[in-house]
């Protein structure tokens, strides 16, 4: 990169005395040691590499050190009350876990919220300012969702809306912006920043913006709906369903994933109103916190989670802003989501920048002007297509709803919080061509001159590749081995263990590479394959530039290879690949910035350039680095059994590199041999030393340890491991059209969320140190951290494919990224209400079809259960099908559900064809034995064969979950086995109940 040959450019003389040794020593059969030593000056051969690690590692402590919100001194911060927004906050976390349809949420934290509008309303009486406040209780609706159906009853949103008389004209317009919050949680956690602190915030905003102080040429609608967490049920219902649904044009939903630090922009659009909602959002904001990368991360499917976006994007058809709390994701859906996480500071940003933005988007007159989004006119051919039996859709088969043009996206990232860079994707796109384009221009032009030759690059560029492909799979292999022979995640408590585990073994497999592996031109692969005389004919023709024009070569060749995916990306539109550009532009920079036969000043400057691009391209891509990593280490916690996460994050670790690295190697191929040597003996040294570190000590233990489960200690940083554990009651009636309960059985299920299974859950699991077998035996006796026995030696369970969705009432329809299960046996718990169904009609319908086969209408009623009852249906998939139901339009052409992979024990048998029907009926809370005031009807088609085989039936299951806290804790068998549990383990918990029923079709 800098000039290799380490040399003035006065001294030519002594510089040709060099070359001439050199070319000696190139043409001599009995040398011995290679021209790479007798050529480079091997004191200072490896001194790049020290400034080039120090300011990658500066830059990673920096980055890792600016999640925190900066203070808010400015006079209009004052405007927002923190005081009040946290009194809001504390208060109705205090009222514990919220889910939809407990009493917590339904009277509780609805009561506080309806006391409080109320109060805001009756504030504006004397402004002239018209609030209106309205509070909506759904009626019945459905709709489809992912490769399931969900539907709902009695779901609960309040809407305030502001609309003002004193705007110029009088204000007539209907069109208004929204600003969603939701204030139900997750089982189990308070929800502070998941997400009542925003609610909070919107409470202290509608307070300011009642008294007046601002005129709103636009309406301002703040919605508080209380069921997102059953699967995005309550913004369905009021961008379906409420009278001020179809002026909404806009809106910004606000969320969390995460201790409330700074807001995350993750999502924007689509179409062309994008460019006023970003515009405004740079406006606003403080300490912006954006990136184009989330957007790409979260919609191609790597998190498993989803928003109130899509539904008022697809349902709505309106475009919008999607913010969330990110930082320290290990709290997401945990007891430890408490106020005490969210410091004045950040609470006193996001109230600020949420209020400024509403300000400045209720003066823009261009929100008039905006217009709903084009909806997708699904054919059925295309519905039946993406649900048809053999291929079972998930997240990427379901059809979008609504277009979503590459072109009017856009490229917007901060830079360390300062501002916020937002750039036309069409205009960024033009750019990103024209630079990789331009870059190529300079790499080929330089070809023309004498002492750079084609068939060098084209030499350096197969060696790259070659490098990169098995880099590749080194890393491949390196997950590999961590995931099945080694600690698995042990970087999930400890972020820097990824240096060590990841970062090192890349480094060192690019050193050792170079240095041996493809070394130009004695390297050990040359030499096996008898090309290493071509090698030196290559770059040895003019020995003068022979460090030169080898590392000349393989800098263009590196570039070029970054240059390769960023046109790539920008050809499938993808803005993320806006990460790529600046690489490319470092890339245009170093070649514009020629230091061969350079002045003395020029040499100075250029270095100065190379060096100042150098700093600015790696402090940004740490940057994003960092982001990623923060972001995506809190879900492998909860990514299920689906993927490897070692291979996973190794994978990535090698891709985020390989730009950083690839321009590095034509420095690596003119150090010095020996050199090169110390450099790779020193990184094997730190690699096997830390994995020994990790292996043979509790270092490399993946959870922490908190001394005592202080909930609302912010300084105890919970990172457990994830179980869902629920006390389940089985009832199976495998007679068909038979009332009589065939076999019953009661156990308490057991999922763990993550990789690790149940390694650690056992007693005496946790890892001793190798150094402690050196101590006094009383002291390397192991701490009395729990287990459950019961799982010592236990063989999982996967899943029942005769049983309605593997025979398990799932509290969510996402059993396919889980493998294995565990049951522990137990008592039965008697929690009420009990679910019950009814069948009301069977008729066979009149049209036949081709095929001698027959389609059947069934219609069933579910008349009690607790407020998440499912349903959960089966057929064979050969001489019964599924082919319609009464559900919503998008919904209609049933979607079977995939399913977890059979375990290697498992018998090979007829999956069938699953179907899960999400219901959330919020009104049936405390009912303790009695019938739903409106029972859940709904009929189903079947088409079976004329003439059908006695074993040829369909299976109908009732799931009904019990996840309100007050409810889980009245089993003992359940609270019992909670308490033996670790303490680096959180749990979902609740009791649930499976009733099975078989109908025959005749």
């Amino acid at each position: 990169m800098s000039e290799v040959r380490r040399r003035k450019p006065e001294t030519l003389k002594d510089s040709n005395s060099s070359a001439q040794q050199c070319l000696k020593y190139a043409h001599s059969k009995h040398s011995e040691v290679p021209i790479s030593d007798k050529c480079t000056d091997r004191p200072y051969s490896l001194l790049w590499l020290f400034p080039v690690t120090a300011v990658f590692l500066a830059c990673f402590i920096i980055c890792d050190d600016n999640s925190d919100c900066w203070p808010c001194s400015d006079s209009s911060c004052s405007s927002f009350k923190v005081i009040s927004a946290r009194s809001h906050l504390i208060k109705v976390t205090n009222f514990g876990p919220r889910t939809a349809g407990s009493l917590a949420n339904e009277v509780a934290a609805a009561g506080y919220l309806r006391n409080e509008l109320r109060l805001i309303a009756s504030v504006s009486n004397k402004t002239g300012l018209v609030v209106s406040l309205d509070e909506h209780k759904s009626g019945y609706s459905s709709f489809r969702a992912f490769s399931h159906v969900s539907s709902y009853n009695n779901v609960r949103n309040f809407a305030l809306r502001f609309h003002d008389l004193r705007a110029e004209g009088g204000n007539h317009s209907k069109l208004a912006f929204l600003i969603n919050c939701h204030y139900d949680t997750a089982p189990g956690s308070p929800g502070a920043s998941d997400a009542f602190v925003n609610c909070a915030v919107m409470l202290e905003v509608c307070r300011i913006l009642a008294t007046g102080s601002f005129i709103l040429f636009n309406d301002l609608i703040f919605l508080f709906n209380g069921a997102e967490e059953s699967l995005l049920l309550s913004s369905h219902a009021f961008i379906t369903q409420h009278k001020w649904a179809t002026d909404v044009v806009a809106f910004m939903n606000l969320e969390g994933a995460g201790a409330a630090k700074r807001l995350m922009l993750f999502q924007t659009g689509p179409g062309p109103s994008s460019d006023v909602l970003l515009e405004t959002y740079a406006s606003a904001f403080k300490q912006p916190f954006a990136s184009v990368l989330g957007e790409d991360v979260f919609q191609f499917g790597l998190v498993p989670s989803d928003t109130d976006y899509r539904i008022f994007r697809d349902y709505g058809l309106v475009p919008g802003l999607d913010l969330a709390y990110i930082q320290d994701g290990y709290v997401y859906h945990t007891p430890y989501d408490t106020e005490s996480r969210i410091s004045d500071r950040c609470l006193q940003l996001s109230g600020y920048n949420i209020l400024s933005f509403v300000q400045l988007i209720a003066k823009d007159e261009r929100i008039q002007r905006f217009t709903k989004l084009t909806p997708i006119n699904h054919t059925s051919e295309t519905l039946t297509r993406v649900s048809g039996s053999g291929s079972p859709s998930d997240i990427n088969s379901v059809p979008p709803l609504v277009t979503r043009s590459a072109t009017l996206r856009h490229v917007y990232f901060d830079l360390y919080g300062a501002f916020v860079i937002i750039v036309p994707w069409g205009v960024w796109k033009t750019v990103n061509h024209l630079l990789c384009l331009f870059l190529c221009f300079l790499i080929f032009r330089a070809r023309r001159l004498v002492y750079v030759r084609w068939y060098g690059f084209v030499a350096a560029l197969l060696v790259q590749v070659v490098t990169t492909l098995l880099g590749f799979a080194f890393s491949v292999v390196l997950g590999l081995m961590y995931h099945h022979y080694g600690c698995r995640m042990v970087w999930y408590s400890n972020h820097y263990n990824i240096v060590g585990m990841f970062i090192l073994p890349v480094v060192w497999w690019f050193v050792w590479s170079q240095a041996y592996l493809l070394k130009i031109p004695e390297g050990s692969v040359f030499k096996f394959l008898g090309i290493s005389n071509y090698f030196s004919r290559i770059w040895q023709h003019n020995t003068l530039d022979y460090f030169y024009s080898l590392e000349t070569d393989f800098f263009d060749s590196s570039v070029f290879l970054i240059a390769l995916p960023s046109f790539l990306l920008s050809l499938i539109n993808a803005p993320s690949s806006y990460v790529y550009t600046f690489w490319v532009a470092f890339g245009l920079i170093f070649k514009m910035s020629d230091i061969r036969n350079a002045s003395p000043i020029k040499l100075k400057f250029c270095q100065t350039v190379r060096f100042v691009s150098f700093l600015a391209v790696t402090s940004m891509h740490t940057y994003n680095l960092n982001l990623f990593l923060n972001f995506m280490i809190p879900i492998m916690g909860r990514s299920g059994h689906a993927i490897k996460p070692d291979l996973f994050l190794s994978c990535c670790i090698f891709i985020i590199m390989l730009p950083v690295m690839l321009p590095s190697l034509g420095r690596l191929q003119c150090t010095s041999r020996t050199g090169s040597k110390y450099f790779f003996l020193m990184l094997l040294n730190a690699c096997l030393s830390y994995a020994i570190l990790i292996h043979a000590s509790n270092y490399g233990f993946p959870y922490s340890i908190q001394p005592s489960p202080n909930f609302s200690n912010p300084l105890v940083s919970p990172r457990y491991q994830r179980l869902v554990v629920f006390h389940t009651n089985r009832f199976l009636r495998h007679i068909p059209d038979s009332p009589e309960i065939t076999e019953r059985e009661s156990h308490i299920l057991i999922v763990p969320i993550d990789a690790n299974g149940i390694r650690y859950l056992t007693p005496n699991s946790y890892p001793i140190s190798v150094l402690r077998l050196f101590m006094n035996s009383k002291e390397h006796t192991q701490s009395n951290f729990k287990g459950i026995k019961e799982l010592v030696e236990a063989e999982p369970t996967g899943c029942n494919y005769s049983q309605p969705y593997c025979g398990i009432a799932s509290i969510y329809p996402f059993l396919h990224i889980f493998r294995y299960f565990y049951r522990v046996p137990a008592e039965f718990h008697n929690i009420e209400p009990t679910v019950k169904l009814k069948l009301l009609s069977r008729t066979l319908l009149m049209d036949y079809l081709p095929n001698s086969r027959l389609s059947w209408n069934v219609t069933f009623s579910v008349v009690s259960g607790p407020p998440h009852t499912h349903i959960l249906i089966r057929t064979d998939g050969n001489y019964t099908k599924l082919t319609a139901w009464s559900f919503a339009s998008t919904a209609m052409y049933p979607s079977s559900m995939p399913l977890p992979r059979p375990l290697i024990s498992d018998i090979s048998s007829n999956k069938g064809e699953h179907y899960f029907l999400y219901h959330l009926n919020a009104a049936a809370f405390g009912e303790h034995g009695t019938l739903w005031e409106t029972p859940w009807t709904f009929w189903v088609v079947f088409e079976a064969q004329e003439v059908l085989p006695q074993s040829s039936y369909i299976d109908v299951a009732v799931a009904g979950l019990y996840a309100d806290e007050d409810i889980s804790t009245r089993s003992p068998p359940l609270s019992e086995f909670l308490s033996s549990l670790p303490p680096w383990v959180t749990v979902i918990r609740g009791c649930a109940v499976y009733d099975h029923w078989r109908f025959q079709l005749n």
